[in-house]
């Protein structure tokens, strides 16, 4: 993926939610996240007070379907 990514940009070593509808993820406008090795992944949500962190530790590293799925369970399960 090129930079900036879409709905996000990059800033101070973190991506930077920009656009919730082109990201197709849920979390708030400034949101916050970054990936590792062996496909872990945090992102914090100031505007819910919210942490997500899914330390996965397998290998391929690399994007997995199981980080997405983790965070729409996280986001589903706030109730406002």
């Amino acid at each position: 993926a090129g930079l900036p990514s879409p709905g996000g940009g990059y800033g101070l070593g973190f991506r930077v939610l920009t656009d919730v509808a082109q990201t197709q993820l849920p979390g708030s406008v400034g949101s916050f996240s970054w990936g590792g090795a062996a496909n872990t992944t945090f992102w914090i949500d100031p505007q819910e007070q919210l942490i997500g962190i899914l330390m996965a530790q397998f290998q391929p590293s690399g994007h997995h379907p199981v980080a997405d799925d983790f965070r729409q369970l996280v986001y589903a399960a706030i109730n406002d």
